[in-house]
């Protein structure tokens, strides 16, 4: 397996070109970051690629494999190798990349440059002791935004087809680079400083990091050919990228669907799921508990687990304060039960959420929970016991107005156990109004639900249940997982699930190949000697 890892992880993230950060090498060695450390055909690798690639991914290897720092090299060395070889290939295959293509690719570029002026202003601000608006008030927050499902193929007249993906041809480049604004949070007014200050530091560090960082290249140090330089080097990076990615779509599209592989799939994952959880109830509730997409096979299905979403409003940082005030005065018997129940349902009736823009945003002004509520169910009640109809508009509100992140763009939502004598994954009060809603059916809606987290409007979608009987399984049809959503109101299904499993095992089987056949054609050197420094 971390072979295989090794193997198929070519897509690289780009950093700063600043070499200070690794921790492979001595910082007095600068000298040494143009010695050719790899070749691979006409294509030389550096020692400073090589450090580059080693802080894009080594540290993945070392985080996610737990490999040592010379195993984490030695794979970082197969990785650029196997890159450059793939690159080769697509080009062949590819050719010449579309405006479209280029364009994105600046985008990916421009975002990234952003992101890290923006790490600068924060860095800035702590320095500068700016004054937090979150020191009178309670400051914005962006949440991801709704990513809907992009299946890949449809099933059209009885025969399953891929979609045909739908791009805009454009003749104009994109424009130049701008800075993001990312003014926010702070009360300029009484940080005695202003935002275009903070902007022109970032810039100027951001530069001068730049500057020292390639200082051993003996380059111009104008600030122009300084920020044209890394433009350059970042485009290299997102462009390989780019063509990888695109030679693995175009693999494919030109890939045949195959039905077979796709249901056996499937068959193979129900069984390996009825032998580990048939006759042992308390790994299928361990597994369930953890990580529920890996089941696929319920016994005692439809009775067991139920699926459920919901809309979390938060507690305030004020309103979190006051009730573990009044918790300490319960506790020090200050105030009686009753007095605490009181003051605990005043702040419950005071939570309140904003809306969210199509950016994640919050826009407009606060709105009580209770309200919330209403416009929920105000929204869900055309649609009756349509469960998938209900789903989809709920999913709407989760976007809108949830505070957790759990939940946002997630293949399944959460589960939570009927049998009370199974211990709950979720707090008291959240399984139980959740259990509470399997009894009125699917599709139902809940009122306000508090925990320590705060409001929770939660909506019971459908019970975990095979989508066939054990018995019946071998007699499975792909319409059949085509039309069994992996939840209700999710655009995608059992059948999407299965075809991504097929189609990336038999892209990795075939990006292997094509590694494999280009190393038999392509001669390839590694200068072990000019890097054995780097481990110390």
């Amino acid at each position: 397996m971390k072979k295989l890892f090794s193997v198929i992880l070519l897509v690289l993230f780009a950093s700063m070109s600043i070499l200070s950060g690794c921790s492979l090498f001595n910082l007095n060695e600068y000298k040494y970051y143009n010695t050719v450390v790899i070749t691979v055909g006409d294509i030389e690798i550096t020692k400073e690629k090589l450090i580059q690639g080693y802080n894009s991914i080594g540290a993945q290897y070392i985080q996610d494999y737990s490999y040592t720092a010379e195993q984490a090299l030695d794979a970082t060395i197969d990785t650029l190798i196997n890159r450059e070889l793939v690159f080769m290939r697509a080009k062949e295959v590819l050719g010449e990349l579309s405006q479209n293509d280029k364009n994105a690719i600046w985008q990916e570029v421009y975002d990234y440059i952003n992101s890290v002026l923006a790490d600068y202003e924060s860095q800035i601000k702590a320095e500068w002791s700016v004054v937090s608006l979150e020191q009178t008030e309670e400051a914005a927050t962006t949440l991801a935004t709704y990513a809907p499902y992009e299946k890949e193929v449809l099933l059209v007249e009885g025969e399953f087809v891929h979609v045909e993906p739908e791009t805009e041809d454009v003749e104009e480049p994109i424009g130049d680079f701008t800075v993001k604004n990312n003014d926010g949070g702070v009360d300029w007014a009484a940080s005695e400083r202003t935002y275009a200050e903070l902007q022109e530091e970032a810039w100027n560090r951001y530069i001068r990091d730049l500057k020292n960082g390639e200082s051993w290249k003996k380059l111009s140090t104008v600030e122009e050919e300084i920020f044209d330089r890394e433009l350059t080097r970042l485009y290299e990076i997102y462009e390989i990228n780019k063509y990888i990615t695109l030679f693995e779509e175009d693999f494919n599209n030109n890939l045949a669907i195959d039905n077979t592989a796709i249901v056996n799939k499937y068959i193979e994952l129900v069984q390996d799921s009825f032998a580990k959880y048939s006759v042992d109830m308390d790994a299928y509730h361990e597994a369930m508990g953890s990580d529920s997409k890996t089941v696929y096979y319920h016994p005692n299905s439809g009775n067991e687990y139920v699926y459920v979403s919901h809309v979390l409003i938060k507690y305030s940082d004020e309103q979190t304060a006051l009730l573990e005030s009044y918790k300490t005065q319960l506790e020090a018997g200050d105030i009686d039960q009753i007095t605490y129940d009181g003051l605990v349902a005043e702040v419950q009736n005071q939570i309140a959420g904003m809306a969210r823009d199509e950016s994640g945003a919050e826009i407009g002004e606060s709105i009580l929970a209770s309200d919330i509520l209403t416009e929920i169910q105000n929204a869900l009640a055309p649609y009756g016991t349509d469960v998938d109809a209900r789903a989809l508009a709920f999913n709407d509100f989760i976007y809108k107005y949830n505070q957790d992140e759990g939940i946002l763009n997630a293949e399944v939502p959460y589960v939570v156990n009927l049998d009370t004598e199974v211990t709950d994954k979720m707090v008291a009060a959240f399984a139980n109004a959740s259990r509470a809603l399997f009894a009125e059916g699917e599709g139902s809606l809940s009122g306000l639900v508090f925990t320590e987290y705060g409001a929770h409007i939660i909506f019971y979608s459908k019970p975990a249940e095979n989508i066939v009987t054990y018995e019946n399984l071998l007699n499975i049809t792909p319409e059949a997982l085509y039309n069994t959503s992996l939840s209700a109101g999710l655009n995608k299904s059992m059948y999407d699930k299965m075809y991504e499993t097929v189609t990336k095992r038999s892209y990795n089987n075939y990006q292997i190949g094509v590694i494999n056949e280009m190393k038999g054609e392509i001669e390839i050197t590694i200068y072990e000697s000019r890097y054995d420094e780097l481990l110390g």
